[in-house]
């Protein structure tokens, strides 16, 4: 996939400046014709991205013609930065562009886990975002003059489809390099010792949350699986106190619901203290739902299955903070957004000249990572990966 450097040009108080060139908006003039310009190859699709690799990055791109009211620098502002303090198996990607008509933005952000867990997050963050678009695409109606629309429940469906087409190839990828040569082996076994050795155990595997924004002109939709957190910072009408809407519910052992205990209980799971475990799995896990984990999904036990919630953006929804279980074990989610909120407005205050509100973003991201880390060591707890992704939808500096 493209990549994009992270420096970026000087630009004035609440201007987010040309910055890397990822999107600027301008294509948009001339994206009338839906069927042929959704027709791109995913090359073309994807050079212009961020992430996959990299450590942190920032863009700034347009939503769509029809912007948000009020928005002063016309767009949003994309940031994310990763800070691996043990395995460093966290990644993310931006796509400023999915989907040309209609317009529609991607970012994620992916935290692995298990002894593959970089590699299965790498793998997500790369094939999913294509799987979502080739969905997209395919749901797009025409509504007159080459003009593309994708409904609400398509947004929902087209996620939905997609994680369950990223849990079916880890599937088969778990089959033919584990589950197969295993059985092989135990078929040689039994055939030279004239003996049956039943039921064997399979190995858990890695996996990774995902947490995808999709945003389309004045609205965001979320899937998660995982404990990657999503929170939408606005303000009141009087624009005096920050507020933190969760967008997402943490889907772990230690903050999951009564309702999801049943689910994985009705499936055969067993529950011991903050894992669930499986018959004939060799590993527990904290995730009751996640990408990957191959053995505790092939009995329903973790399931594959994001849930998707969609938010309204308007002038009075600052930005959007998602961020990997190390930052939130650390802060509230209202803590979070007001840490982040109070750390840009005094970082540009500080300016006396031009502002890089891009560099600003991730000197703050990085803020964030280094003090739950610190709250972390000081409460006699090791440091967790922390990767920190911020979308700003208004100026609120």
């Amino acid at each position: 996939m493209g990549s994009s450097s992270s420096k970026k040009d000087k630009a004035g108080k609440g201007d987010p400046g040309k910055g890397n060139g990822t999107c600027d908006g301008e294509r948009t003039k001339n994206l009338k014709r839906g069927g042929e310009s959704n027709s791109k190859s995913w090359a073309d699709v994807s050079k212009n991205s961020l992430g996959i690799t990299q450590k942190e990055g920032s863009s700034h791109f347009k939503l769509s013609d029809g912007e948000i009211e009020n928005d002063t620098f016309n767009g949003v502002l994309f940031s994310c930065l990763i800070q691996g303090f043990r395995k460093d198996q966290d990644r993310f990607v931006c796509i400023p562009e999915l989907v040309t008509t209609p317009k529609v933005s991607l970012c994620g952000l992916f935290d692995g886990h298990g002894k593959d867990g970089d590699m299965v997050a790498e793998n997500v963050a790369t094939v999913l975002p294509q799987l979502v678009r080739d969905s997209l695409v395919k749901k797009a109606k025409p509504i007159g003059d080459d003009l593309m629309k994708i409904e609400a429940d398509d947004f929902s469906s087209a996620l939905k489809e997609s994680y369950m087409q990223m849990q079916e190839s880890l599937d088969k990828e778990f089959e033919a390099n584990v589950v197969g040569p295993t059985m092989k082996l135990k078929k040689e076994i039994e055939a030279a010792q004239n003996t049956a050795l039943g039921e064997i155990s399979m190995p858990l595997g890695s996996g990774t949350t995902s947490t995808l924004f999709l945003m389309d002109k004045d609205t965001i939709y979320v899937a998660h699986v995982g404990d990657s957190r999503a929170v939408l910072c606005s303000a009141t009408e009087d624009d005096k106190v920050v507020t933190a809407e969760d967008l997402t519910t943490d889907q772990n052992m230690s903050r999951c619901g009564e309702e999801e205990l049943a689910r994985i209980e009705n499936a055969g799971g067993t529950v011991f203290g903050k894992y669930v475990a499986g018959d004939y799995i060799d590993g527990m896990l904290q995730l009751t739902r996640s990408l990957g984990d191959c053995p505790l999904h092939r009995q329903n036990i973790v399931s594959h299955e994001p849930v998707v919630r969609s938010s309204s953006l308007t002038s009075s929804t600052f930005f959007c903070l998602a961020a990997t279980d190390g930052i939130w074990d650390q802060f509230s989610s209202l803590e979070a957004c007001q840490y982040v909120y109070d750390q840009v407005r005094s970082s540009v205050n500080a300016c006396s000249g031009p502002v890089d509100i891009q560099d600003i973003l991730l000197q703050v991201s990085r803020a964030l990572g280094s003090e739950a880390a610190k709250r972390a060591t000081n409460s006699g707890h090791q440091s967790d990966d922390v990767s920190v992704l911020i979308l700003v939808i208004s100026q609120f500096w």
